[in-house]
């Protein structure tokens, strides 16, 4: 599974080949494997959201690594790389659901008209099933061309658009996307890897929306599919004193959420284990937790309950591990389905 995350970028589109055949429904969607390739990762987010939209849920959250882990380790990896990404991930996610007409909305429609060749585009702008627009809608085109030449306006919402999905978006476009959902009514709206997580953290800090926008309505986002890789550190009192780990949250909706330790395998490699299943959204910090005990780190520590001017020496080292200010205060959100 440590492939996926590793792997080269992948070179031109899977969507020849998952256009050829659908992807085979989960045998167990609480046990589905890790992907090993973005192709798995699209197929995967695909049988989740299709379970997701005929189960009745409107409001669907899609997240898993949108490159290489390595890539998105990398600093000097640019914003634009990441999005082109992001722009071939969920159009191959959309050509899935052939009988729909899909709309994929971009942050603003300056961002939609840099990546987007509307020359290529079909009748209503649509390229196949898929049409791409933005959050408030906006003339096509460049600035230039839309002084001088009367270009035509890309609607947000259009009548005959079957379901949205959203990408690129921060944390201050999220208001926009929650209009975008009115308009759209009972039409179903994917929020794709727009890492949530981190948004969420940003809430309630000056210029940005506030707590309310998640206890109000971004609580109702149903995480359908979830692949969230993490690596950790730890300080123990002897030798070696660092020990890195990793694992990963895992989840494939209906399925329940698991947790995954990052083994050695025979290539030399590494895979995911299996090593919790949980009917609930665990804290980031509970996964970390779950993970050091099952590697039994804590029995290489040698100064367990050691003090020094009262303090615990082994609660120093690990630091202080807290809940984000959502996982605590559950009771003020108006829906439970962010962790269901």
């Amino acid at each position: 599974a440590k492939s996926m995350m590793s792997e080269q970028a992948p070179r031109g589109s899977a969507t020849k080949v998952l256009e050829d055949k659908g992807p085979e429904p989960f045998k167990d969607p609480s046990r589905t494997p890790p992907p090993k390739s973005f192709r798995m990762c699209v197929e995967q987010a695909y049988l989740s959201a299709k379970q997701a939209i005929e189960d009745g849920h409107k409001l669907i959250e899609i997240e898993f690594p949108p490159l290489p882990q390595s890539a998105m380790d990398n600093e000097a990896i640019g914003a634009d790389t990441i999005l082109k990404a992001q722009i071939q991930h969920s159009t191959d996610f959309a050509k899935l659901f052939k009988d729909k007409k899909i709309a994929i909305v971009f942050s603003d429609i300056v961002e939609r008209n840099r990546f987007i060749d509307d020359e290529t585009s079909a009748e209503k702008g649509r390229r196949g099933n898929v049409r791409f627009t933005a959050l408030k809608g906006g003339f096509k085109g460049s600035l230039i061309e839309r002084i001088w030449i009367n270009k035509d306006f890309v609607s947000e919402v259009q009548e005959d658009d079957d379901m949205f999905i959203i990408i690129g978006a921060s944390a201050q476009e999220l208001p926009d996307v929650r209009e975008l959902c009115k308009a759209a009514g009972d039409r179903p709206v994917i929020l794709w890897n727009l890492k949530l997580q981190v948004l969420r953290g940003d809430f309630g800090l000056p210029f940005f929306p506030s707590k309310s926008l998640h206890n109000d309505w971004l609580c109702e986002a149903l995480p359908a599919y979830f692949m969230l890789p993490k690596s950790y550190t730890k300080t123990i009192a002897g030798p070696p004193f660092l020990i890195n780990y990793s694992g990963a949250l895992f989840r494939t909706y209906p399925g329940k959420w698991q947790m995954l330790l990052e083994v050695p395998d025979d290539g030399g490699g590494g895979r995911y284990q299996r090593v919790r299943m949980l009917d609930k959204r665990p804290a980031l910090s509970d996964v970390r937790e779950e993970l050091a005990k099952e590697l039994q780190l804590d029995s290489l520590d040698g100064e367990e309950g050691q003090e020094i001017f009262g303090l615990n020496l082994k609660q120093l080292r690990n630091g202080v591990v807290v809940k984000t200010w959502w996982e605590k205060d559950l009771d003020a959100a108006s829906s439970d389905k962010w962790r269901s």
